[in-house]
């Protein structure tokens, strides 16, 4: 026996549904940092943006956030490093301004190789954005 709750789900004309639940995401993407920041799938995502440099790119959202205490989820690794990362990161990247940097509508990230501490571009970067939208 199974059983589905939501909220709200409704459709958008292309057959898709959209969960209107809380705690559904918001947003999320999966991005190629290595391949001019391509996007292999999302939500809400109009644009993955380049940081000027390995390792730093920076989500746009289609639909705004209600404020700026909504909650970034990142991970990601990289072919050829030994343990990568990514993270939120600051308005000037590698900590320089405003940490963490989120806007209503922006998001930055930092891709690091685990055993050099260098910035780099993940070939697997994914992001997942969670609060109220607006």
């Amino acid at each position: 026996m199974s059983t589905l709750r939501a909220d709200t789900i409704q459709s958008t004309g292309g057959g898709a549904a959209t969960l209107t639940k809380q705690h559904a995401a918001k947003a999320w993407v999966r991005y190629d940092a290595t391949n001019t920041d391509s996007i292999n799938d999302s939500l809400n995502i109009s644009s993955v943006r380049d940081g000027s440099g390995a390792g730093k790119q920076g989500i746009t959202l289609s639909s705004a956030m209600a404020n700026t205490n909504w909650s970034v989820q990142c991970t990601g690794t990289a072919s050829g490093t030994s343990g990568g990362t990514l993270t939120l990161d600051s308005s000037g990247w590698q900590g320089s301004g405003t940490s963490p940097y989120r806007t209503t509508t922006q998001a930055n990230m930092r891709g690091v190789d685990l055993a050099t501490a260098a910035l780099v571009d993940h070939d697997d970067c994914n992001v997942a954005c969670f609060g109220d939208l607006a």
